[in-house]
């Protein structure tokens, strides 16, 4: 017996199924579990967390916008809405998503700390 796995759709698998020596039968949609939280992030002690984000938001100066979006963030006892936010802060929505896209690359292109292989989250 030969189980084969292969990710896709149906229709893709029909393209390529010759390839693994599948001539015949339908191919079982198969649709993976995502990973739980707990198995999609190492585990990391409250050192090592402060450790990353400090190096995230040191390794080079934080943009003087996403400064104000921590301060405003800190002020707020209750959160803010995004247009809350773009209004605290006199900027348009999508000018503040870029903000957090800016911020996301930031913290994509940090490296963990030498125990870490992956970023939490």
């Amino acid at each position: 017996m030969r189980i084969i796995e292969f990710e896709g759709t149906p229709a893709e698998f029909e393209l390529v199924k010759h390839h693994f020596g599948a001539t015949t039968g339908a191919a079982v949609p198969v649709t993976p579990e995502p990973p739980s939280r707990a198995e999609a992030s190492p585990k990391l002690s409250p050192a090592e967390r402060h450790e990353i984000v400090v190096k995230a938001l040191i390794r080079i100066p934080l943009p003087a916008t996403m400064q104000k979006v921590f301060k405003a963030l800190l002020k707020s006892s209750n959160g803010v809405t995004t247009e809350e936010l773009a209004k605290l802060l006199k900027i348009p929505r999508n000018q503040l998503a870029g903000v957090f896209g800016a911020f996301g690359r930031r913290l994509s292109h940090t490296g963990a700390s030498p125990k870490v292989t992956k970023m939490p989250g």
